[in-house]
C-alpha cells in the first residue's frame, strides 16, 4: 500500500469516531501528503554543521596571518605582534552581527553539502 493510499484509508477509518476528536488527523495528513521522509533535509543540516565546527569554528581562531620574505628567517616581534592584532580585528568584524557572514558561510556550506560544489562539467 502506498504512503497516499495508506493515509487516505487511515483517515476514513478513523472519521465517523468521536466529535471531531480526529478531525486534525485529516489535517495534518492532507498537509504532509507530499512529504514521504524528511531524513535528507536532516541529514543536510547536520553534516553542514558539523563541517561548520570543522572548518571555521566560532569559538576559536582559525587561520592566521604571516609574512612572506624569503630573505629573512624569522618574523620580529613587532612583526608578530601586528600580525596577531590584524588576525583579531578580522575576527572581530568577520562575527560582528552587522557583516552577516555568518549566516553567508553557514548558508553557502549547507548549499554545497545538499547541491555539490558546481564542479560538473556538462558535455556537448
Amino acid at each position: 500500500m502506498a504512503a497516499p493510499d495508506a493515509i487516505d484509508f487511515s483517515t476514513s477509518m478513523f472519521s465517523g469516531y468521536g466529535p471531531s476528536n480526529f478531525q486534525h488527523l485529516a489535517t495534518a495528513a492532507r498537509a504532509s501528503r507530499k512529504l514521504y521522509d524528511s531524513t535528507a533535509v536532516w541529514c543536510v543540516d547536520r553534516l553542514a554543521s558539523g563541517i561548520e565546527a570543522l572548518i571555521v569554528p566560532q569559538s576559536e581562531y582559525w587561520h592566521g596571518y604571516s609574512l612572506t620574505d624569503f630573505t629573512k628567517e624569522d618574523e620580529t616581534d613587532e612583526e608578530k605582534l601586528f600580525l596577531e592584532r590584524l588576525r583579531n580585528l578580522t575576527f572581530k568584524l568577520r562575527y560582528d552581527a552587522d557583516t552577516g557572514w555568518v549566516t553567508a558561510i553557514q548558508t553557502a556550506i549547507r548549499r554545497c553539502v545538499a547541491f555539490g560544489n558546481a564542479f560538473i562539467m556538462l558535455e556537448e
